[in-house]
């Protein structure tokens, strides 16, 4: 019964955004579109992929010298970012992936 509820929101959902997608500012006020209300496992494969090829960019970034331990040292947090980057893709793909279904 509880199931067949849930269903029967995601289908009022659906139709909803089918309704609003285009217009803009709709999902501004505090909405969520579809694909963050109800997020899929295979969201968290995407942000997965998203992370590896972060890390296989950033290898390619340090194999050709642009990237070095000092900048970081001497205050360039501007290297930090792909790291950071990583770190939070990885752990939304954790948490989708964790789900169960």
């Amino acid at each position: 019964m509880k199931q067949k509820a849930a269903k029967d929101n995601y289908i009022e959902d659906l139709k909803e955004y089918q309704d609003k997608q285009y217009l803009p500012g709709y999902y501004v006020g505090g909405k969520l579109p579809l694909a963050l209300k109800y997020p899929t496992r295979r969201l968290g494969w995407l942000f997965l992929f998203l992370a590896a090829l972060s890390v296989v960019f950033g290898l390619i970034s340090w194999s050709a010298g642009d990237f070095s331990w000092s900048s970081i040292m001497d205050g360039g947090i501007g290297n930090l970012l792909p790291l950071v980057i990583i770190i939070l893709y990885l752990l939304i793909a954790i948490k989708l992936l964790s789900k169960k279904k």
